[in-house]
């Protein structure tokens, strides 16, 4: 898999093999929805698995991104695509698992 646009483009991004991630497709139908919105913007990829679109998100001009993933394989991977596209300074990433006593 890699990053359709922008700043990463062409980045190959591993995917975790108990993922299914947002396939190029969907994620360019979703930004072209989105066109004029994600510039400058602070986003979450909450169920990030690969980070693909939060990454996409990045590599199209938004300014920050919170990834956040429970699964220790999956986040070691988020981890260096991360590292892979160079935006550690414009993003974080957490581990936090949410359950029903999470106030909203």
């Amino acid at each position: 898999m890699r990053i359709n646009t922008g700043r990463f483009k062409y980045r190959k991004i591993e995917v975790p093999e108990n993922a299914r991630p947002t396939t190029e497709k969907v994620r360019e139908a979703v930004f072209s929805m989105l066109i004029g919105r994600i510039e400058g913007a602070t986003v979450l990829d909450l169920f990030a698995g690969s980070g693909s679109l939060g990454l996409e998100a990045l590599s199209r001009g938004a300014e920050y991104c919170v990834f956040n993933e429970v699964n220790r394989k999956n986040y070691k991977i988020l981890k260096n695509n991360i590292e892979n596209c160079k935006a550690e300074e414009i993003s974080d990433r957490k581990s936090t698992r949410l359950n029903s006593s999470h106030q909203y």
